[in-house]
């Protein structure tokens, strides 16, 4: 009985080492699944907002740092990255960089360095409708400053927009979209220049794809404001009033309402049975040169129902 206690002791005794040798014991701790994050701190900022990051990261994960996406600002200072260390001593990060994560939490001071910043703003200069652009970068001395387009569509009674000048008469420094100069020791007002005369403001082209309406108040940054195909091929046009006119070698006479430059539509059309390609409007009657008819004259007293006239 003694014997085979001895040899049951010694079996429980070689299972036991046998699990600890094969890291049985280990088996029952749950997996870790901590996770880290990023924060990032304004360090005494006096303005604007810091990134926030809602990643949560596990131990050797890849983090992207963020940029100063809600303008941080620091009087009498410049923003500079971010670093470990609040007084600067640890390591930088400039946007788009990258760092592993290790196994605690992050955060990443905004470093500033001292010296001052200034602006640009731009005025419309008696502008009678539209916004001035807004340029939210701080510029320190002798960096190089890009001039902003109209992007508000700033118009102004009886006159075109012709670009920026550094004087609100337009004695001073011309600049258009951009241009750029270098910024001095003082903020720069640019003022809108307006020149005499209601040159419209759109621009509007007949063409393979039918009409399209180019939005000109910038004469140096032209932009589409709308469009109409006539899935034809546009060959000629005159507009008069609310009305593009136009002769499209596929589908004869269109009316396309231009009331709203960035929304055109067809209103009426007249097929000519023909191959219109040139169109002149007077009074009620719209004049078609067509390759097959010759003139054909249509009424447009109704632009909804244009007749052969």
């Amino acid at each position: 009985m003694k014997k085979i206690f001895q040899l049951l002791s010694f079996g429980l005794f070689f299972s036991a080492l046998l699990l600890t040798a094969c890291g049985g014991e280990s088996s029952t701790n749950p997996a870790d699944n901590t996770t880290y994050t990023v924060t990032y701190d304004g360090n005494v900022n006096t303005g604007g907002s810091v990134p926030v990051d809602s990643t949560e990261y596990s131990t050797g994960a890849i983090v992207t740092v963020l940029g100063n996406t809600g303008n941080l600002v620091k009087t009498g200072h410049t923003f500079a990255g971010w670093n470990t260390a609040s007084d600067g001593s640890g390591t930088t990060y400039t946007t788009g960089m990258i760092f592993t994560i290790g196994t605690s939490d992050v955060t990443l001071y905004a470093k500033w360095v001292i010296g001052t910043t200034y602006s640009v703003i731009y005025d419309g200069n008696g502008e009678t409708g539209g916004s001035v652009p807004v340029d939210n970068t701080g510029y320190e001395a002798d960096t190089t400053v890009t001039v902003l387009g109209n992007t508000g569509n700033l118009v102004k009674t009886g006159h075109t927009f012709a670009g920026w000048n550094t004087s609100s008469d337009g004695s001073g420094t011309d600049y258009s979209n951009g241009t750029t100069f270098t910024m001095g020791y003082a903020d720069v007002t640019l003022y809108a220049k307006w020149t005499a005369g209601n040159i419209s403001r759109y621009k509007y082209i007949a063409g393979g794809q039918g009409l399209k309406i180019i939005d000109i108040s910038d004469p140096s940054n032209p932009t589409l404001a709308g469009s109409y195909n006539t899935s034809g091929l546009a060959q000629g046009i005159c507009v008069s009033g609310n009305y593009a006119y136009i002769a499209d070698f596929v589908r004869g006479f269109l009316i396309i309402d231009v009331s709203d430059p960035y929304n055109p539509t067809l209103v009426g059309n007249y097929d000519t049975k023909g191959v219109a390609y040139g169109v002149f409007v007077k009074g009620n009657c719209a004049f078609i040169a067509d390759g097959s008819n010759g003139l054909v004259i249509i009424n447009i007293s109704d632009p909804s129902n244009p007749t052969l006239s």
